[in-house]
């Protein structure tokens, strides 16, 4: 383990990237970097490079979108793909939004809008992106949602209710 842990720092700081976040956290690294099984969220061709919710303030995922960008700049063979979950509760076509909003960041970022692809993936119990990378021209992640569509409540807003559907500039 010790020898894995330097393996990581040594490749890290020759690629220049940093091995943890804002907070202390290990950041992921791309999937030739990382030696051991992988599991559901890393395949050969992809992984979950980080998401983002309800709870997250706007820098924190702007911060989480630039990382994203900085990784794209860095290395052409991946591409971005954004799924973007609705809530149980959640106001029409709101998930799509977000991932377009998203979407948007990254291309005003420098990203080519040919890299990203937007998947409204389902529903889980609050809202949810993830941002995965994916090896250009291989499939990618297939959506798991965790909330059946039968069950979710879709809000049609009207100026009386309070519920705040995604108007969000990242």
């Amino acid at each position: 383990m010790i020898l894995f842990i330097q393996i990581m720092l040594l490749w890290a700081s020759i690629a220049n990237v940093p091995v943890a976040d804002s907070r202390g956290l290990p950041k992921p690294l791309p999937p030739r970097a990382i030696v051991i099984n992988t599991g559901a969220l890393q395949t050969d061709n992809y992984w979950l490079f980080v998401l983002y919710q309800d709870s997250d303030e706007i820098k924190v995922i702007r911060g989480k979108l630039d990382d994203l960008t900085k990784m794209l700049q860095g290395d052409p063979q991946y591409d971005a793909w954004i799924l973007s979950y609705g809530g149980k509760r959640t106001c029409a076509a709101e998930a799509k939004q977000r991932a377009e909003s998203a979407k948007e960041y990254l291309v005003d970022k420098g990203i080519s809008p040919q890299r990203i692809v937007v998947l409204d993936a389902g529903f889980h119990e609050e809202w949810v992106v993830e941002l995965w990378l994916v090896i250009h021209g291989t499939p990618g992640p297939t959506p798991n949602p965790s909330v059946k569509p039968e069950t979710v409540r879709i809000i049609n807003r009207t100026k009386r209710q309070r519920y705040k559907c995604h108007k969000l500039k990242i």
